[in-house]
């Protein structure tokens, strides 16, 4: 394996579904060897953000947009570190990639996209569940995240 990474995971999970992904994406960075870090966006402030290696920014989606609140740290942090690394998680009801504005902020300030945005579906019934398939899915994120740094 190569270099640790610090690998930052900001999310606005509201019911617990993107929360699960992001303690589930830090256990696999984790059993790799690299540094990870897991905040709420309503814990973070995004002026004093420590900025990682790779920044990954889970964030649900409703009626086509993410959430306000990411959002608004997504564009705060990304104006302070141009040239970093980044990628986007959804989590919602349906499997299509919603207007992926996080990502169009994060590349005008010059982010580098390490992986392509990934959707994990919830449960239509209950909230905060994920739908089967959704470790398999993070599995493959990771490997995706990792394998553009060279790591």
């Amino acid at each position: 394996m190569g270099d640790r990474l610090e690998i930052g995971i900001i999310h606005g999970s509201r019911w617990g579904a993107g929360l699960k992904c992001c303690s589930y994406l830090k256990e696999k960075f984790s059993s790799l060897g690299h540094d990870v870090k897991v905040t709420s966006v309503s814990e973070t402030d995004p002026k004093t953000y420590t900025l990682p290696d790779i920044l990954i920014i889970s964030t649900p989606v409703y009626m086509s947009f993410s959430r306000m609140k990411v959002r608004r740290a997504a564009k705060a942090i990304a104006a302070r570190g141009g040239g970093r690394a980044f990628a986007v998680l959804q989590t919602g009801g349906t499997e299509k990639i919603q207007r992926d504005r996080i990502s169009l902020i994060m590349e005008r300030q010059g982010w580098k996209r390490t992986a392509p945005t990934i959707k994990v579906l919830v449960s239509e019934k209950e909230k905060g569940e994920l739908r089967p398939g959704w470790e398999e899915k993070i599995s493959e994120f990771v490997d995706s995240v990792l394998s553009s740094k060279g790591k």
